[in-house]
């Protein structure tokens, strides 16, 4: 039961990983409507999710 938990959460980590390398590479060029509706199309999250990560991205780029 422990490794199942452990390897969904690996799993979750890495889609989360590669959810924000994209939209990363799509905020570089895009707006964040625009580049979280291109991921939402892409990868097949809700809009609404890819919206509140990207937003989430140009706010932590914008501390830095």
């Amino acid at each position: 039961m422990i490794k199942t938990m452990s390897l969904q959460k690996t799993q979750e980590d890495l889609e989360q990983e590669k959810l924000d390398q994209l939209l990363t590479r799509l905020l570089q060029d895009l707006s964040v409507k625009a580049a979280s509706q291109l991921a939402a199309d892409l990868t097949g999250i809700k809009k609404k999710i890819a919206y509140q990560r990207a937003l989430e991205l140009t706010q932590s780029n914008d501390e830095e």
